[in-house]
């Protein structure tokens, strides 16, 4: 049942021998999966001679060997992250699912193993596009600071010109037949000016900032 399993599985398995630390069996998809011409290619080899010189955390290839082997013997099985070379020499991402098991006098280890690439490449995008987000969101911020800071300068500037030019349309005073309609004039549209600050602008920017953040309008939401 093993052999049968061992042979007809899409994963590829490699059967490895830990006193040796090579390996002295693999199937037909190890096999492809490494690019190999026959089995022999693969058999009697240690498993740094078939992976990077280097794996993820800075460790050779050979360092990390009997660490893996130790905590699959002590915890009975153990999965772990691997850097593999194939035949022609292009580096991959492997899941790796490290057993022992009990095969006549010596005992073996089963080496399944899974090629990641796609899972790699998707959790590659899925951070590049985070970081996308993240800095659009910190220009986005810095932006709406910035305008917060102008629009209150505005107000304040309107609101100081409207109380300074008040006296001058209330005025009935000498001369004030001039003046008056001059003030009133600027007042309205000081007035006119503030209105449109505080309900169109923020609309309009606010449609503007979901258009380049790629978000829905309210209206388009469930």
């Amino acid at each position: 049942m093993f052999q049968r399993l061992f042979e007809r599985s899409a994963d590829a398995i490699f059967l490895f021998d830990p006193g040796r630390e090579v390996f002295v069996d693999c199937n037909c998809a190890a096999v492809e999966m490494m690019r190999a011409t026959s089995k022999q290619q693969l058999l009697m080899v240690h498993p740094a001679n078939l992976s990077s010189e280097f794996q993820p955390d800075g460790q050779t290839s050979r360092e990390k060997t009997p660490q893996v082997i130790n905590l699959a013997l002590s915890k009975g099985s153990h999965r772990f992250e691997w850097r593999a070379r194939r035949m022609d020499g292009t580096e991959f991402p492997l899941e790796v699912l490290l057993t022992p098991i009990q095969t006549g006098e010596h005992p073996l280890m089963a080496t399944v193993c899974r090629d990641i690439t796609d899972r790699k490449h998707a959790e590659r995008e899925i951070l590049e596009l985070n970081a996308s987000l993240e800095q659009r969101v910190a220009e986005r911020t810095a932006a709406l600071t910035t305008s917060e800071a102008r629009f209150r300068a505005l107000v304040m500037a309107a609101m100081l010109a409207i109380l300074g030019l008040l006296p001058m349309a209330l005025s009935h005073a000498v001369g004030s037949e001039t003046q008056r309609p001059f003030a009133v004039v600027i007042i309205g549209g000081m007035v006119t000016t503030l209105l449109v600050a505080l309900t169109v602008l923020p609309v309009f920017y606010q449609l503007i900032t979901r258009k380049r953040l790629g978000m829905p309008a309210q209206d388009d939401q469930p």
